[in-house]
């Protein structure tokens, strides 16, 4: 960002104008007395001089230190004022927009004109010290809960060894869903686009567990959990009873011949066949009066 080039050119400027700017409202103040006692002297019941006499009276009339000082000033503080506008330089001037008076020939104009300038300056610097006192507090507020939530996965880990892959779940089956409206809106296929929404949602369920006083860790698993993640253990045992279920089911179909069965048959085997398992099974007739005998219903 320019933020810090600004900043820089800021600080420097500040120290020139913050303190030349009373001494331009005095020095007005006394340029309009010695313009009253110059009319005074130049005007008391006499007919007006020629337009020779007022080209010719400024350069008898001496400059007081204070107007000097003042002159100086406002040159010091153009030539700042120059290079704080520099990158904009280059703009054409805006229809309406007052340029400056030729200090030479309207001093007290000129001086009006600076002080209008300057209130604009500190405007644009308060406005830029808004916009870094923001980031700041963002960042700070990014790191404490960065902070938190790194700490609360460390309270898991024991708990929920799997976490990381619980968060990749998370993650994963986040960008897909954001990935799915890519048609609608072409930015979702771009990873920048997804992380940027997943990270800002993510500090938004930390916040709002920190406000809670819970877990953030421990709420991130259960969603999860919710949208069906399920931890390698899990995983094996419910592809282990899925393999007995269908061994079971096998060797009731092999013993449906009339011997060998290594058990009862009820209504959850018949339940835990397919459609295919249990045509097979059915189309033998021992095994169909046996099904309506399991059910508790009649052939006919």
């Amino acid at each position: 960002m320019n933020a810090e080039m600004n900043e820089v050119m800021n600080e420097g400027m500040n120290e020139d104008y913050r303190v030349g700017a009373p001494v331009f409202d005095d020095d007005e103040s006394s340029f309009d007395v010695d313009h009253e006692v110059e009319a005074v002297e130049s005007h008391d019941a006499t007919p007006p001089e020629p337009i020779a006499e007022p080209v010719e009276k400024p350069s008898e009339i001496v400059p007081s230190i204070e107007q000097q000082r003042a002159e100086q000033q406002a040159n010091q503080a153009r030539e700042a004022l120059t290079k704080f506008y520099e990158p904009q330089s280059q703009a054409p001037m805006a229809e309406g927009e007052s340029r400056p008076p030729d200090p030479t020939q309207d001093i007290i104009g000129y001086m009006s004109w600076m002080g209008k300038k300057l209130q604009e300056q500190d405007a644009y610097i308060r406005a830029q010290q808004d916009v870094q006192r923001q980031a700041i507090e963002t960042q700070e507020f990014n790191g404490h809960l960065n902070q938190f939530l790194e700490s609360s996965v460390t309270s898991i880990k024991d708990k929920y060894s799997d976490f990381d892959a619980a968060a990749n779940f998370l993650y994963e089956t986040r960008a897909k869903q954001l990935n799915a409206w890519s048609s609608v809106y072409p930015n979702y296929a771009q990873k920048s686009t997804i992380d940027a929404i997943i990270g800002d949602e993510l500090r938004t369920i930390v916040a709002t567990c920190a406000q809670k006083g819970v877990n953030p860790a421990e709420e991130l698993y259960r969603i999860a959990q919710n949208l069906g993640y399920q931890n390698q253990a899990v995983q094996a045992n419910d592809q282990v009873a899925a393999l007995q279920s269908r061994q079971n089911s096998a060797r009731t179909l092999t013993a449906s011949g009339g011997g060998g069965s290594t058990g009862p048959m009820t209504k959850q085997t018949l339940s835990d066949m397919s459609e295919k398992e249990f045509d097979v099974w059915i189309s033998n007739p021992k095994n169909e009066a046996r099904f309506y005998e399991i059910m508790g219903a009649d052939p006919d």
